[in-house]
Parts: structure tokens; C-alpha cells; sequence
């Protein structure tokens, strides 16, 4: 009988030890899976932000960058109640971010946000260590404008870089150069993780343009992360709701990433050959895809590019693409013209849909 108790007693002891220790290891895995598993994901369904109305900004558009010329520019912007801005930084950012900090700075000061357009530190072809440069340039412009920048845009049109011409539609992976892929790819894994370990709420974009589809499935089967598919649209491409590709409309297969949809850039097309913007078409197109846009209920932002003409660019289809004209004077310089139609189209849309 004492043998008997003494082997019951050893069990209960050892089954509450088990017990614990098994409770103990459980809570540590579990934590630790959550800790691997704790990431974001932004989804379609998920995400709750404001819509957001921008507009793009060049700091250098005609005349080289100062505080002075920016704030200009924030003027008309704040004149366009456009919550929202659009900021590139060029290749050089990293030498010189104490220039974005005063346009960040500015923008804040005025009650708008920015939104970082992300470029390598050199020309594709020139970077030595695509991951390292991604890396390099994400994770310090996170690091620096944690809390202070929302989102980050990695690179614009890199499928329209990775294509093997102008020839391919850009909707079949075969159609895109694995070099140069390889290249975007591993540049937008270095700076999407160095973001993500910086800036853990910051949300990354990734964008194309056109039907380049077979992209976006491309860098989906390698596992670059990002939270929205932005998409830039121009109106020599015809209304992207009705646009048709094989499998049926094209805005269809972008709602198959089951991402928010920003249209990352939005103008009608310039006719370069006359120097001139044709301002009905221009109002009419952008006023035709802003309502669309906000209405089609997965459409979660609208960029207009962008501001002011570049008549820097030696007619590369973007000197004329500003809500705002330029006024050029006999020694050849520049300053701010008349407000195109398409300025209070996109205004009074803005101020419809923000109330």
C-alpha cells in the first residue's frame, strides 16, 4: 500500500511538472512564432487608411532647388487641397538629406504629408550589390523619417525596365529580361526589408504601368514584400476601367493581388510635337478617372503628375504634363504661368470627396 501511494505521489508530481514545463516551452514557442509571424500584412480587405488625393512635385522642375522655390510650389499645392504630396528622391538623396528634411519639414508645416518615391543610389546596370544599395538607401531614409513618412514608393516602373522591349505587352513572364529583373528584384528585397525593419508601420508601394501584370506575378513568386500595388496611367492608353487584356479587364487581374490600388500617376498625354497641352482633354481625363477612381471602392489613392511643366526635359513627353503653365521670359527663364482647367477639375474633386 505505501509503495502504492508512493508511485500515485510520483506521478501527480511528475504530470504537474509536466504540466508546467510543457505550459513554459508552449509559451515560448508561441512567442517566439509570433514574434516571426507578428509581420503586417496588408491586404485589400485590411486596409483602413483615408483615400488618398496627391500630387506629384518636382523640386528642381524649372529652376534649381531652393527653400524659396519649394514653398512656391507648396503654395500652389495647398491652393489645390491636395492633402497629400509626392516626392522623389534622386540618386544622390543619401548625400544630401538635409535638403529633404527641410522639404519634409515644409510640406508638414503647411498640413501635408509626403510620400517618398525611392530611387538606387546610380543607373540600374551601374550597382555592383542591388540587395546591399536597396538596403543601403531603404533602411536609412526609414530610419531618419520613422513617424514622419507613411509611405514609401520603391522605385517607378521597374517592370518597364525589366521588359525585353517596348514590343511585349508586359502580361507573360517570358517577356521580361531576367537580368534586368534580377536586378529590380534584388533592390526591392533590400530596401523593402531594411523599411520593414526600420519603420515597421511605414507601408511600401511597388508600381508599373501599362498591362506589365506578369511583373507583379514575377516579384509575387519571389516573395518581395509590399503592402500597395500602384499603377501609373495615361490617357493614350484609353480608361483603364474599360481597358481589355486576354483573360478579360484589366483592372480585373490587378484586384487579383488582393492589394490596396494606388494610381501612382495620372495626366493626359501632351502633344510634344507643338510644345502644347491640350487643357480640355487634359480636365476631362483626369476629372473622368478621379470620379472613377473614388468610387470603384478598391481604388485607395489617386496621385495627379504633376504640378508644374519641366521645360528642362528636351520634350520627353513630360514638359507639359502641369496643372500649372510656365511663363518664360526673354532671357529664357521661367516662372509660374496660369493654372490649366485641369487644376480646379482635380480641386473641386478633392474638396467633393474630402468633406
Amino acid at each position: 500500500m505505501k509503495n502504492f501511494l508512493i508511485i500515485v505521489l510520483a506521478l501527480v508530481v511528475g504530470g504537474v511538472g509536466g504540466y508546467f514545463a510543457y505550459k513554459k516551452l508552449y509559451q515560448k514557442e508561441s512567442s517566439a512564432n509570433e514574434g516571426s509571424t507578428n509581420k503586417r500584412v496588408v491586404t485589400a480587405e485590411n486596409y483602413q487608411e483615408p483615400f488618398m488625393w496627391g500630387i506629384h512635385l518636382n523640386p528642381s522642375s524649372f529652376q534649381n532647388y531652393s527653400l524659396e522655390f519649394w514653398n512656391k510650389q507648396l503654395k500652389y499645392a495647398t491652393k489645390l487641397a491636395t492633402p497629400w504630396i509626392r516626392l522623389p528622391m534622386d540618386q544622390q538623396a543619401l548625400s544630401h538629406l538635409n535638403i529633404y528634411d527641410e522639404m519634409i519639414q515644409a510640406a508638414k508645416d503647411r498640413g501635408m504629408s509626403i510620400y517618398l518615391l525611392l530611387h538606387p543610389s546610380g543607373p540600374y546596370e551601374t550597382l555592383s550589390d542591388p540587395y546591399a544599395d536597396g538596403a543601403k538607401v531603404g533602411g536609412t531614409v526609414a530610419a531618419r523619417y520613422k513617424g514622419r513618412v507613411k509611405y514609401y514608393q520603391l522605385l517607378s516602373e521597374g517592370g518597364n525596365y525589366s521588359i525585353k522591349g517596348p514590343e511585349f505587352p508586359g502580361d507573360k513572364e517570358e517577356q521580361y529580361d531576367e537580368k534586368r529583373y534580377g536586378i529590380i528584384r534584388d533592390w526591392l528585397r533590400g530596401a523593402s526589408e531594411a523599411i520593414k525593419q526600420a519603420d515597421p508601420e511605414a507601408y511600401i508601394v511597388i508600381n508599373d504601368l501599362w498591362i506589365h501584370t506578369a511583373y507583379i506575378e514575377k516579384l509575387a513568386k519571389d516573395n518581395i514584400g509590399y503592402d500597395i500595388l500602384g499603377w501609373n496611367w495615361f490617357s493614350d492608353m484609353g480608361n483603364i476601367w474599360e481597358r481589355k487584356i486576354d483573360n478579360g479587364l484589366f483592372i480585373d487581374q490587378l484586384k487579383k493581388f488582393n492589394k490596396p490600388i494606388f494610381l501612382t500617376e495620372v495626366n493626359y498625354r501632351p502633344d510634344v510635337k507643338k510644345k502644347t497641352m491640350d487643357e480640355d482633354k487634359q480636365s476631362e481625363f483626369i476629372g473622368q478617372t478621379a470620379e472613377w477612381a473614388h468610387k470603384s471602392g478598391f481604388i485607395k489613392g489617386f496621385i495627379v503628375f504633376e504640378l508644374v511643366d519641366r521645360p528642362l526635359e528636351d520634350n520627353k513627353g513630360i514638359d507639359y504634363n502641369g496643372l500649372i503653365k510656365l511663363k518664360e521670359s526673354s532671357t529664357g527663364t521661367y516662372t509660374f504661368g496660369d493654372t490649366r482647367k485641369a487644376f480646379d477639375t482635380y480641386k473641386d474633386i478633392i474638396v467633393k470627396y474630402s468633406q
